[in-house]
């Protein structure tokens, strides 16, 4: 039992590292793509598509050293992960245009 507590312990370390490098390089594109002049939709996406598959890879070689299905797995991963970031777009979208809202407190609560 203790040996299972370990395993769960180390993977949910994992997990969290992966979700702190995540963030970051989310982050590190959408400040890089909005200092190259993109428009806040653009780089918020091209953001997450970087993010959503370096958290795919990540998660897969490190935290659940999953093997096979890949195409299955990545096919899915992504659809999921689309429909989430066309909700954010839209949130995003509707605070900024709609309600005038700040473009980083926007992105923020997308």
């Amino acid at each position: 039992m203790k040996a299972l507590r370990t395993l769960a312990s180390k993977k949910f370390l994992c997990y969290l590292l992966v979700g702190a490098s995540n963030t970051f390089v989310c982050l590190l594109v959408m400040y890089l793509g909005a200092n190259l002049g993109l428009t806040y939709l653009k780089y918020t996406m091209l953001g997450y598509m970087v993010a959503i598959t370096f958290s795919f890879f990540m998660n897969l070689r490190y935290t659940f050293r999953v093997e096979g299905e890949i195409c299955k797995r990545l096919s899915l991963f992504f659809l999921i992960n689309l429909i989430n970031l066309l909700l954010v777009e839209l949130i995003e979208f509707t605070l900024i245009e709609s309600f005038s809202v700040n473009h980083l407190i926007a992105i923020f609560c997308g």
